[in-house]
């Protein structure tokens, strides 16, 4: 668990590092508006394969982090009901806004959890 704390406290520094600087504005003018990026001399098809890169390395540490934590992997691991949480999270977020998607799971979560509480409670009156 300590690696992974050091993995995601590195990614938000990176995350914030990059925000920071010229490249992170040409990334974040070649995402909003490939024509203004273009008439600026920043090529929007390779600041999106940069970025791509970029995730793609950060995809690729989670990955080797993961097994060792987990135990083992399995398809039955990575269900429709969490792609759908994590795609909420990122939604009720914002995108492009890494504190608000971590802020975006709790609402989500919770809201999930209350879901479940009351079934299980309108389940358990039903049998009564």
């Amino acid at each position: 668990t300590a690696a992974v704390a050091l993995v995601a406290c590195l990614a938000l520094a990176t995350h914030v590092g990059i925000r920071r600087t010229a490249f992170g504005r040409r990334l974040r003018i070649a995402a909003d508006s490939p024509e203004a990026a273009q008439s600026l001399g920043v090529s929007p098809g390779m600041m999106r394969s940069l970025a791509f890169v970029i995730v793609s390395l950060g995809t690729g540490v989670a990955g080797v982090l993961y097994p060792p934590i987990v135990g083992h992997v399995s398809p039955a691991a990575f269900s429709l009901d969490l792609s759908i949480l994590f795609f909420f999270a990122v939604i009720v977020g914002g995108r492009g806004q890494v504190l608000g998607t971590v802020a975006g799971v709790f609402p989500v979560f919770w809201a999930n959890a209350l879901l479940l509480l009351i079934g299980g409670y309108f389940s358990a009156e039903k049998r009564r």
